[in-house]
């Protein structure tokens, strides 16, 4: 930590990197003004040790920094902010995770960081994960509604499961076919949408529902 004060440049953002790697949170205090530095990558570096430490402060001091801050430090922040949030989901922290996620999730781009904070929060936010998925279904933010088809078909909450049953008609296709995945691996449950996607215009649907069927051995 003393080297911070006599160095500069990239070897400075090389001593900022190896306190994160660290994770002594008694370093905190001094990454934190480096976050405004004038040097990019010191600015970018003290970020990512922060999200590495984590803990209050840490987390303070990066949901501070300005949405206006240079290109590059903006996303190293980002990229903290989703290691602190992760780290506090991990440790059941439920409210102060869904904080970030809900933060970072409402950014534009970079589009990877916005739906890892998107999935983080709908795994995360148990209560409404069902209301948030199908948000993401019915929408039109498409990198969004990739992340839900996935976590739809390896998602093992009949909540979330019955809830997009229950609204099979308002879906496209290619979301029925991910419900229809999803409900075929609770078993015989499954077999009333798989009915009811067996009468679907969309071929794609037909045949899927029909391969359930076999799979449910109950054709």
């Amino acid at each position: 930590a003393g080297a911070l004060g006599k160095t500069s440049g990239l070897l400075k953002a090389g001593v900022v990197d190896s306190l994160g790697w660290r994770g002594d949170a008694s370093t905190v205090p001094l990454l934190m003004p480096l976050l405004s530095d004038a040097d990019a990558n010191i600015a970018a570096a003290a970020a990512g040790a922060l999200g590495r430490i984590g803990g209050p402060e840490a987390l303070a001091a990066l949901l501070a920094v300005p949405d206006q801050a240079a290109p590059g430090i903006r996303l190293a922040v980002l990229e903290a902010l989703l290691k602190c949030a992760d780290r506090m989901a991990a440790a059941r922290d439920t409210a102060g995770a869904l904080k970030v996620y809900q933060k970072v999730a409402q950014i534009k781009d970079p589009v990877s960081i916005r739906t890892a904070a998107w999935r983080g929060l709908v795994l995360t936010d148990s209560e409404h994960r069902p209301d948030l998925i199908l948000q993401a279904l019915e929408g039109n933010d498409r990198p969004v509604q990739v992340v839900a088809l996935k976590l739809l078909r390896e998602s093992s909450d009949r909540r979330v499961l019955q809830a997009c049953a229950a609204r099979w008609d308002s879906l496209r296709p290619e979301c029925q076919l991910a419900v229809l995945d999803g409900q075929v691996e609770l078993g015989p449950g499954a077999l009333p949408v798989v009915r009811v996607a067996s009468q679907s215009t969309d071929l794609r649907v037909r045949t899927a529902a029909w391969q359930a069927f076999g799979e449910l051995n109950d054709i």
